[in-house]
């Protein structure tokens, strides 16, 4: 293992003069491999200059701080990947971006002070030791995420099957939608939610997709006035399931059983309801609390089975068939402003 400072201002991470074994020294040193500590400082003369991949880079860490600004061009094809921790990533801006993600992180605590176009964990423990903003996917493919208890941001995240997330407080904020197939929160792996928020935050028209795959959440949190419809998948478990009162249209699959604490949804009045309708039509979707009510204003119901022990209560709402275990009242039907008393008046 050796340390590696950058030096020279901007150039080619393949190139080896700007490699140097000391902070400001000669360059000629060989390049970055797994094993070496990459270092930037004041006397790497960036001035938010550009280090260029021409090839996918590695380093054991990486610490940028107390330097200047700099940038890294990944010509829309190249990635980092830091094999262990205690390093950080500070004062960086990406430019022409590999697809999905620029980052690989593996094994150790990681520190990424700045807003970078995803990131990927792989290979043990990844531990963060501040708040992780990915413009985006965030995507777990082995190994094991903790967040430290730190916020996260993300367009997606996915964690597959084998890897893990630990989210311990953290609130986590999914800013995306489904893109070419893949959903806004896929988890396949293992889930350990402790108090943390998963907060949903994009209100266009486009479909987002909650692959809970089948886990225990604390809170999730479908944000602001989204129009695009929302499909939840997996039996899942949540202490509470929220979507702020709007026009929305919420899809649950077909026989899945959604298991809550809280339930917290429905419309604004009129027009603006909240539809919770199954995936598909006939094919129920099962509503479970064991204790207290729940009580939905402004929604239009189907296919929805409701049971546990806890009173379900819709008001002002729609009974589109198919529901059990609830109690659905209409909302109210006002007369006509220019009814018979208003046009006899009118004659007069």
């Amino acid at each position: 293992m050796a340390f590696r400072y950058w030096v020279g201002g901007a150039g080619d991470w393949s190139d080896t003069a700007h490699w140097s074994t000391s902070s400001g020294g000669a360059g000629g040193a060989s390049v970055p491999t797994a094993s070496d500590d990459v270092r930037l400082d004041n006397n790497s003369n960036l001035i938010s200059d550009a280090i260029r991949l021409t090839a996918d880079a590695v380093c054991a860490s990486f610490v940028g701080s107390g330097g200047p600004y700099w940038q890294l061009n990944c010509q829309n094809t190249y990635r980092l990947t830091i094999n262990s921790g205690g390093g950080q990533i500070f004062r960086c801006t990406v430019i022409n971006p590999a697809p999905d993600y620029v980052f690989i992180l593996k094994s150790g605590t990681h520190r990424i002070y700045d807003s970078v176009p995803g990131v990927q964990i792989e290979t043990g423990t990844v531990t963060l030791d501040v708040a992780l903003i990915s413009t985006a996917v965030l995507n777990v493919v082995s190994g094991t995420l903790d967040t430290g208890g730190y916020g996260v941001s993300a367009t997606r995240v996915k964690v597959a099957s084998g890897a893990s997330l630990t989210l311990g407080a953290s609130l986590v904020q999914v800013t995306g939608v489904d893109v070419g197939g893949a959903s806004a929160w896929d988890m396949l792996g293992a889930l350990s939610a402790g108090t943390s928020t998963i907060k949903f935050t994009n209100t266009s028209a486009a479909a987002r997709t909650f692959n809970g795959g089948g886990k225990t959440y604390n809170d999730v949190w479908f944000a602001g006035a989204y129009t695009g419809t929302l499909f939840v998948n997996g039996s899942n478990t949540f202490n509470d399931l929220k979507s702020d009162a709007g026009l929305h249209t919420i899809h649950f699959a077909g026989g899945s059983t959604q298991t809550v604490s809280t339930f917290t949804l429905g419309g604004t009045g009129g027009s603006a309801k909240t539809t919770l309708r199954s995936q598909a039509d006939g094919a129920s979707w099962n509503l479970v609390k064991a204790t207290g009510s729940v009580v939905c204003d402004w929604v239009d119901l189907r296919d929805s089975h409701a049971s546990g022990g806890a009173s379900f209560t819709a008001t002002n709402s729609m009974d589109g068939g198919g529901n059990s275990g609830w109690t659905i009242t209409a909302p109210p039907v006002f007369p006509f402003a220019g009814g018979p008393a208003r046009r006899a008046y009118i004659r007069r």
